[in-house]
């Protein structure tokens, strides 16, 4: 004999609808959400003012620094939406509109880096704190910044090559070079290489912590050594 299972009452159906997430389209906004409050708690942490929300933002969340967070929340983003595109869209379609994100970021971050360069020439800002970099433990000022005179092929080439620039925003620096990378990413997943993938990952890793070299003459790579953090997104 057959049964039926009970009915569940139209009370309880709404109430369940109400804690449902669904959402046209295939972004998850949830994995945004979160990647918004790693953006939060870096520019939180970068501003060195002591304050209540620093109890939240310096690596409350185990060991996990918000730019970590938002590198590996990026990663997760840019390969679910990417693999799902792929299943409509050949990899070189994808790869170029990425490219075109990354140059987006890149002359975002030009802006920034010419932006403060020109505000340091007003006397009534201040923009050291955003110029310079205090090591809060030793006490020792380095300047992000050249303090010398500069030729104007010198000016091309370090702000271009993204060699200066407040260290609030190294994080865009990282971004952009991982950007142009993940099409190599996708492609291994496209062809069923995850495993490959993974251990070419780790193996960049273990090489970088055994031989510690800057690929780029990039800013960023002082503080997110792109061999390093290339394990982070995959």
């Amino acid at each position: 004999m057959s049964q039926i299972a009970p009915a569940i009452p139209q009370e309880e159906n709404i109430k369940s609808r109400t804690w449902r997430y669904s959402l046209a389209g295939n972004r998850d906004l949830r994995i945004d959400f979160m990647r918004g409050i790693a953006l939060v708690m870096m520019v939180v942490a970068h501003t060195e003012v002591m304050s209540i929300f620093n109890i939240f933002t310096w690596e409350r969340f185990g060991l996990t620094t918000g730019a970590e967070g938002f590198v590996i929340l990026s990663g997760f983003m840019l390969g679910m939406l990417n693999r799902a595109r792929l299943q409509k869209a050949v990899l070189l379609t994808i790869s170029w509109g990425l490219y075109l994100r990354a140059w987006k970021i890149y002359r975002v971050n030009i802006i920034i880096i010419l932006s403060f360069l020109l505000l340091g020439y007003l006397p009534f800002i201040n923009v050291f704190e955003v110029t310079h970099f205090t090591d809060r433990f030793s006490g020792t000022t380095w300047s992000l910044y050249p303090v010398t005179p500069q030729i104007k092929e010198t000016w091309f080439n370090i702000v271009l090559y993204l060699q200066i620039g407040p260290h609030q925003t190294q994080i865009l620096g990282l971004y952009i070079f991982l950007l142009l990378l993940s099409p190599l990413f996708l492609g291994m997943l496209q062809r069923d290489k995850v495993y490959w993938l993974l251990g070419l990952s780790l193996l960049v890793y273990c090489c970088w912590q055994r031989w510690p070299v800057r690929i780029t003459p990039s800013q960023f790579e002082f503080a997110f050594p792109l061999l390093a953090w290339q394990f982070i997104i995959v």
